[in-house]
């Protein structure tokens, strides 16, 4: 395997805006563009982003000092004191003048997410739990109060959309109690033409999966699952992916080649997780195995070339070719290797978890159990053992 370069350290929710492709250069300009207005008037955000950066640095050195370790400390601890002035300073004008300060809500969910990405590059660290949380009810609170305004800031929908990708991640490992899925809805932006929708298939397929158990709970019949319209609709997101202007005409050949690849392991993840939530395992197996090689070969070709621009991008499906790995130690081996090169590269130890999940599970198969990794979840106590797949 050839020698992996650090990747940048991009805020990882723009991997999936529409107007920049994932790794590219624009992306950084859409994140200052963003960002930096917001920073002018918001120290907490500033200490927030410098936070991130000085905690990247500080996970993706080889040699760590104890001044490297107080930086991203006290950065983060500033960014957490300035949040708390300001989200008292906005309660106090609303009750003040019963109208919304949208500007600072704002800058208060987006240093909240970036608080939220530093914990996930902290190793064992749970915190992002807290900070998604957080961001949610502000973010509903000021959903509120924009459709009573009937005015709305330009960066929300970016914001919107950094939100609910971060949610559909943090919902595959996530199952909420059966009384409050059967009350909820499905909240993410509506996938209109974005340059890259896959996770708002894969949150669909999530929640699906999870009203079909609650369903089974009460002892109520499901219906026979269509997986040709799963299919179709993972299948459009992928063309949808090829075939963004922005992609074709501002990308590299060479970067476009490395892109499908990725957009295709994902294809294929999501072909196999629509299979493993909604369909049973035993009636598709030759099916699923097909996929399941299929991504392994994509996913081999990515990590072992010299382009490092969608290191990011491959935590989620190389999970998923991992929860299809159970008896095959080689493969296994394999997908502990990338896993740990991946975590170097980009920082982000969170992934540390979901690797010891397929270690666990694993384990697991070879007792003799045929449980998906789903039911496995399910079962295992993933409220005092959160992991995240990002």
């Amino acid at each position: 395997m050839s020698q992996m370069r650090k990747s940048p350290a991009p805020m990882p929710w723009l991997r999936y805006t529409p107007e920049v492709g994932p790794g590219d250069c624009k992306s950084r300009q859409a994140k200052g563009a963003v960002l930096l207005p917001l920073c002018q008037s918001s120290k907490a955000l500033r200490f927030a982003i410098l936070g991130f950066s000085a905690t990247h640095l500080y996970v993706t050195r080889t040699q760590r000092s104890d001044d490297m370790y107080d930086l991203p400390h006290r950065l983060r601890l500033k960014a957490t004191e300035r949040l708390n002035t300001q989200i008292n300073q906005h309660l106090g004008r609303w009750c003040e003048t019963s109208m919304p300060k949208t500007s600072s809500m704002v800058e208060i969910i987006a240093t909240m997410l970036v608080l939220c990405h530093i914990e996930m590059l902290m190793p064992r660290s749970t915190h992002w739990t807290l900070h998604l949380r957080a961001c949610r009810e502000v973010w509903d609170l000021e959903h509120r109060a924009i459709q009573s305004s009937g005015s709305a800031e330009p960066f929300m929908e970016f914001f919107e959309k950094a939100l609910a990708d971060l949610e559909a991640f943090e919902s595959l490992t996530s199952f909420p109690p059966e009384h409050k899925l059967a009350d909820s809805e499905l909240k993410q932006p509506a996938p209109r033409d974005r340059f890259w929708i896959f996770l708002a298939v894969v949150r669909e397929v999530t929640f699906t999966e999870r009203l079909r158990y609650s369903r089974l709970i009460q002892g109520l019949t499901n219906p026979d699952m269509d997986m040709r319209s799963w299919t179709d609709k993972i299948s459009h997101a992928r063309f949808l992916a090829f075939y963004h202007p922005s992609f074709i005409l501002d990308s590299s050949q060479h970067l476009r080649v490395v892109f499908r690849m990725v957009a295709d392991a994902h294809y294929h993840a999501g072909l196999i997780y629509s299979y493993q939530a909604l369909a049973p395992p035993a009636k598709h197996e030759d099916l699923v195995r097909m996929f399941v090689d299929a991504l392994f070969s994509e996913i081999q070709f990515i990590v072992r070339g010299d382009w490092r621009n969608f290191d990011h991008d491959l935590f989620w499906p190389l999970f998923i070719a991992g929860t299809e790995s159970g008896f095959d130690t080689h493969r296994q081996a394999t997908i502990q290797s990338y896993y740990e090169h991946l975590m170097a590269a980009t920082g982000f130890c969170c992934n540390a978890e979901s690797l010891g999940f397929l270690q666990d599970y694993w384990a697991y198969t070879t007792l003799g159990y045929s449980d998906t990794w789903i039911q496995y979840a399910r079962v295992r106590d993933t409220a005092t053992r959160p992991f995240l797949v990002y």
